[in-house]
This record gives structure tokens, sequence and C-alpha cells, in this order.
């Protein structure tokens, strides 16, 4: 799968979330969208508290689905993308339901946290 270059005017909206650190992690775009069974791209941009994008931040996606007790059949592989944009690919979402995403953003001693919930059907 060929990770394609995120595209600025995509609808931000992802879900429900919840925002943790000093780093921003947003927005949250997923490919396709809605999620569906199978292999997806996320794109996100990381700020830090005065919304200044982050450079060379270790950024890491654990998708699982916490009714099953599992993650992801694939490990995505995160690339920096510049001005803090980042792009994991693939995201692979291999079962109907309710699935968590965890993303990670570290830099320097500074982190941040977002959540995002997706129901694939």
């Amino acid at each position: 799968m060929d990770c394609p270059e995120p595209n600025p005017n995509d609808d931000p909206d992802a879900g429900a979330f919840d925002l943790v650190g000093p780093f921003k992690l947003d927005p949250v775009i997923i490919k396709p969208d809605p999620a569906r069974l199978g292999r997806h791209v996320v794109n996100l941009d990381v700020k830090d508290a005065r919304e200044s994008p982050v450079r060379g931040a270790l950024v890491t996606i654990d998708p699982e689905m916490p009714s099953m007790g599992h993650g992801s059949s694939e490990q995505a592989v995160v690339s920096e993308l510049g001005r803090g944009a980042y792009q994991a690919c693939p995201v692979t979402l291999q079962m109907p339901g309710p699935w968590v995403v965890t993303i990670k953003a570290a830099r320097g001693g500074a982190s941040g946290v977002r959540v995002v919930s997706y129901v694939v059907q």
C-alpha cells in the first residue's frame, strides 16, 4: 500500500478523543473515512503548546480492539512529512466493531497522547 501525501483541505473530524501533555496531535485524519475493514492511512499534525510544528518527534500508533483483547495484525510505519506533519501507514483494522487508536508523540522530554475511537462496519 502506498501512502499518499496528506491533503490540508481534508475534513479533520476523526471521532472522540482525549488529549494529554504539552503536544497537540490534531487533526487526525483517517483514509478511508469512515473507517472500514482493512488498511488505512492516518495523517496528523504535532504542535507544541505555542502551536508551533514539532519536527523530529517519535510518533507511534497503536490500534486496539478492546472488546476482543487484541491489536492490529500489522505494525504501522510512521513517516515525518515536514512542518510537524506525520503519516502512519498501514493502520489495519481487521475486524468489525469498536477500535481505539492511541497515538503518541515525544521529543526532548515533552510528549502528547491522543486517543481516537472508530466503529468499523
